[in-house]
């Protein structure tokens, strides 16, 4: 009878190949939840990744694209335990990404978006520990776990950002997908691409809400002008998922799936902490999914009564009804969190706005108050006014000079009466904004109710998710009774196994023993097989740079003789032989390392005294100045001599090659000069304070290129003219030696352009200026190429008209001799072969040592 652990191997199997299936349409929920299931019933990820290993991931792309959807659901929904087991795989999903991202596809690029999402949530979840799968969590927990630490907060937000941005990216590639072949929502390829969107909603939904929160709290604690990239930053990420949360809104597909959340008009005002009153969260809600129907998941068939004897089979089936209960218990006890973490941030979010309505309503009642009081001096002032005013008239009638001053009291009271206007116009601005301030009050307090009754909802399902766990523990206490007595032969095996353990225990102690032992002999070995590489090394670099090649020799031959006594020593200090046999070889090997040492600093000495870098760099780039110059002379009178002496159909073949070589020899003389001027660029601008011998001994390593490419080029220019003499005087018509020094002559040439590119800037217009050279002589060299190849075949074509003369005899005779040619040539072909393989193994022995 197979194992509960054989079964559920057996059913994720079977769900992970249905669920990968590299058919074009949408991921079947039915099989992922039942991945999940699993997942949780066993709490381990490794069996889900050995399986998927061996899908056909990189030879299907719907394949690749179903288990990155497939990856994110059961990242956010299965055990905590597969956000640390996947960690490792990271490389392999990145991988991945970047085949498929290779072809011009668009579900290729969609992929490789979808890859970089995951590592991207692998890696948040790696720093940030206590975050679930499913991003849901309470904004005091993450308070809580940062210690009320700024610093955390603010690289957070970095990091949420970051998130965000890799959903935005991907949902973008599914859009451009779908709107490119205008594909339908309705149809299995729409879905197929639409259907990662519902987890992709999820998650920004829970990343934008924490984020919100996180950003009034940074601009609480901190100055604005610090977190403005974060503002503009969150300003941008908000304008591109209200977007997207716009374009998923109107598709037929998701009306049943998903409700998507709804985002305000503006971006929120985080500099002032009143707006945090008036934040509503979003809310995404996804219909529940009826639990997958799963054959033998869980065996609840008791076998027949009529072996009473068989304690291990009925040890089985109740271990078994066991589990599915305590899996039913966990998934309950998990709703019953999440539920009662959304009513604690409800509430939190009910009285921060209660509070806030009321600082409002008290601060524009006593903003009335003082207009009030206000407007009632001004009134006094009015009746006090007039009261003067009638006095004044009454004496106006008496004297003149009363008369002037009434005039400037009513020229008074005018303008007290426009300040009087003035007051009664800016009460009514705020009478107006009082009545609507209680309008927008009266609004929040209808949205509260309606989260009051939410609430009490959510309060009637934990009541029946109650009852139903105590029905559950009700079951469970009688199944305990009836195990009672299996439990007794348990324990009586316990104890025999802790005895086991015991003995087990005492072997493991002396194989610790013999591990530690066997480990410092292995650290003694390391230690002297590092000695003498590093010993090696060193003598390797000084034999292969100093130019006295039998002090390079005395070198390795000291450093050989050396080492034997090196053994011995140590196999004394091992045996602890402390006599007079450890002094001499002590001794011994002193002597040895100062004459070593006596050596290498001669070798020293003279290469300091020796080299001079900026003349040996002038004299090696002059000899190939005045190499090139040589060969440029031999190929003109090559030229001339050759229209001297041959024939027609030569003189035109070998005119074309000698014009071609010309050319060749024009570009190079170019890319030469354009490289001595930025090389001189080069020193003036580093060399600084310093010489230009100093600037070339400090970069001795690019020094030596030049030098070595310079060499190159000279010596492949006297080659290529003597392959261009050859191929004039000879008769044969084959002229791939030519083929051969023009290509050797272009791989010199773009040797000494990369030397000289390595420490040049790279907008400097001589760098552009020799890059276009190198590309000069590239196209010349080409030109030889195709010059002497179409040679080749005209004189070929002329060597076949000429055959056609022959008599039978003299086709006889040249075909015996072309046969002793073709002997001679293969016999030729092995000696050289086994030269080239002598030649190697010569090599390979000198240099390892």
């Amino acid at each position: 009878m197979a194992t509960h652990a054989e079964k559920d191997f057996f059913h994720l199997n079977v769900s992970v190949h249905k669920a990968l299936k590299g058919i074009e349409g949408p991921l079947k929920s039915k099989h992922a939840r039942s991945i999940i299931i699993i997942i949780h019933r066993s709490k381990e990820a490794q069996t889900f990744w050995s399986l998927i290993t061996r899908q056909p991931i990189m030879e299907n792309r719907f394949t690749a694209w179903k288990f990155c959807h497939l990856l994110h659901k059961v990242l956010r929904e299965a055990h905590r335990c597969v956000l640390q087991q996947s960690q490792k795989h990271q490389k392999m999903i990145l991988e991945i990404g970047k085949s498929w991202g290779h072809l011009h596809d668009d579900i290729g690029y969609c992929i490789k978006a979808y890859s970089k999402l995951l590592v991207t949530k692998l890696n948040f979840h790696d720093k940030n520990r206590f975050y679930p799968g499913n991003l849901i969590i309470p904004f005091s927990e993450i308070l809580k776990a940062s210690d009320r630490d700024l610093n955390y907060c603010f690289q957070l937000c970095v990091e949420i950002f970051d998130y965000l941005e890799d959903i935005i990216a991907l949902q973008v590639a599914i859009f451009s997908s779908i709107n490119t072949y205008r594909i339908s929502s309705m149809t299995q390829p729409g879905q197929c691409r639409l259907a990662p969107m519902i987890t992709l909603i999820q998650d920004s939904n829970a990343l934008y809400d924490v984020s919100v929160r996180m950003m009034f709290k940074l601009h609480e604690k901190l100055p604005n002008d610090v977190l403005y990239g974060h503002r503009e930053r969150f300003a941008g990420i908000f304008a591109k998922l209200k977007l997207f949360y716009n374009n998923v809104r109107p598709l037929q597909y998701f009306n049943d799936l998903i409700t998507v959340p709804q985002l305000p008009d503006q971006s929120p005002n985080f500099k002032s902490q009143v707006e945090f009153g008036s934040y509503v969260p979003p809310v995404v809600v996804v219909p529940l999914e009826p639990d997958p129907v799963v054959d033998d998941l869980i065996d609840t068939n008791f076998p027949n009564a009529e072996d009473n004897t068989d304690h291990v089979q009925q040890d089985q089936i109740l271990n078994e009804r066991i589990n599915a209960l305590e899996n039913i218990v966990e998934d309950k006890s998990d709703m019953i969190i999440q539920l009662t973490a959304k009513l604690d941030e409800w509430k939190h979010n009910y009285e921060s706005l209660e509070q806030s309505y009321k600082q409002d309503v008290l601060d524009l009642q006593r903003s009335n108050t003082s207009l009030c009081n206000e407007l009632a001096s001004v009134k006094e002032m009015c009746s006090n006014m007039r009261m003067e005013k009638d006095e004044l008239e009454l004496q106006l009638t008496n004297n003149h000079i009363i008369s002037q001053k009434v005039v400037e009291e009513e020229e008074k009271q005018k303008l007290s009466s426009e300040k009087f206007n003035k007051l009664k116009v800016m009460y009514t601005q705020i009478r107006d904004e009082h009545i609507n301030l209680l309008r927008q009050h009266s609004d929040h307090s209808k949205s509260l109710n309606k989260e009051k009754q939410l609430n009490s909802e959510l309060l009637l399902q934990i009541k029946e998710l109650n009852n139903e766990l105590l029905k559950n523990n009700e079951t469970m206490e009688c199944e305990k009774a009836n195990n009672l007595k299996l439990l007794q032969q348990i324990e009586e095996l316990k104890a025999e196994n802790a005895r086991l353990e015991t003995i087990q225990r005492d072997a493991q102690a002396l194989r610790a023993t013999l591990d530690a032992t066997d480990l410092k002999l292995k650290q003694k070995e390391i230690e002297l097989e590092e000695l003498e590489a590093k010993l090696y090394e060193q003598c390797d670099i000084i034999y292969t740079t100093t130019t006295d090649i039998e002090k390079g020799e005395d070198v390795l031959n000291k450093v050989r003789s050396i080492w034997p006594d090196l053994l011995k020593l140590i196999e004394v200090v091992e045996n602890d032989d402390k006599n007079r046999q450890f002094e001499s070889l002590a001794k011994e090997i002193q002597k040895n390392l100062n004459g070593l040492n006596e050596v290498v600093q001669g070798i020293l000495n003279n290469f300091e005294k020796s080299v001079d870098l900026d003349k040996l760099i002038e004299i090696e780039l002059k000899e190939m100045d005045a190499a090139i110059e040589e060969a440029a002379s031999k190929i003109i009178n090559l030229l001339s001599k050759s229209r001297e002496n041959d024939n027609q159909i030569k003189l035109e073949v070998n005119e074309k090659i000698l014009e071609a070589c010309t050319a060749l020899m024009e570009c190079i003389k170019i890319l030469i000069l354009k490289s001595r001027v930025l090389q001189q660029e080069i020193v003036s601008s580093q060399k600084g304070n310093a010489t230009a011998n100093e600037f070339y001994k400090r970069n001795s390593q690019w020094s030596d290129g030049l030098i070595s490419a310079s060499k190159s080029v000279a010596k492949a220019a006297n080659y290529l003219v003597d392959a261009a003499n050859n191929a004039v005087n000879s008769e044969s018509g084959q002229n791939f030696e030519l083929i051969v020094a023009a290509q050797e002559i272009a791989a010199c040439t773009v040797q000494l352009v990369i030397a000289s590119k390595v420490k040049a800037n790279r907008n400097s217009e001589n760098l552009v200026n020799l890059t276009n050279a190198s590309r000069d002589v590239t196209k010349a060299t080409g030109v030889v190429v195709a010059t002497v190849k179409d040679g080749n075949a005209r004189q070929e074509q002329q060597q076949d008209n000429d055959l056609r003369n022959l008599t039978p005899s003299q086709l006889k005779t040249m075909e015996m001799e072309i046969q002793v040619k073709v002997l001679e040539l293969e016999q030729s072909l092995q000696s050289q072969r086994l030269k080239l393989s002598a030649f190697r193994r010569e090599h390979y022995q000198k240099t390892e040592y």
